[in-house]
């Protein structure tokens, strides 16, 4: 049975969404921390996702997009590093 576009719900998306913002960290065990803590933890949970992410890219793009993620400083250098070393190591 063939599916109709008309059956899918849209997606909007957030035009001002910034998953490096400390607003975004609304898990209740984060609640009483202090602002720098919060940027801090909202910094370290999207270098995660991140880090995670590229170990799904495939092989021919995947360090090139890593690069660009760390060029943003999005990434540590270290896991350039071992990204680099598990390759060519």
């Amino acid at each position: 049975q063939k599916l109709q576009a008309s059956h899918f719900k849209r997606v909007h998306f957030a035009n001002n969404f910034d998953p490096w913002s400390s607003s975004t960290l609304k898990h209740p065990q984060y609640e009483d921390i202090t602002e720098q803590e919060r940027t801090s933890k909202v910094c370290e949970i999207q270098q995660q996702r991140l880090e995670r992410a590229i170990l799904h890219i495939r092989e021919l793009v995947k360090f090139a997009i890593a690069y660009y993620f760390y060029q943003q400083k999005w990434l540590l250098k270290s896991f350039i590093d071992q990204l680099n070393n598990s390759h060519y190591g």
